[in-house]
């Protein structure tokens, strides 16, 4: 706040190891906070239709998912 800027949130791999009940629930409190988040994840579908940017790891380069 002090800033003006969001919070940075990295999550490595945490939906995968959730219940979708426990999933929902912590990427609803994550948006209420308003921050920059990155989770890294092997399972996109994890997810749902919220996600904005995804990116992927492809021969040792990000390239952005179109």
């Amino acid at each position: 706040q002090i800033r003006g800027q969001a919070p940075i949130i990295i999550l490595d791999d945490i939906v995968s190891e959730l219940d979708s009940h426990v999933r929902r629930n912590l990427l609803k409190t994550i948006d209420s906070l308003k921050p920059q988040t990155f989770f890294s994840s092997t399972d996109i579908e994890a997810f749902g239709q919220d996600v904005k940017n995804v990116y992927h790891i492809k021969d040792g380069s990000v390239v952005k998912r179109e």
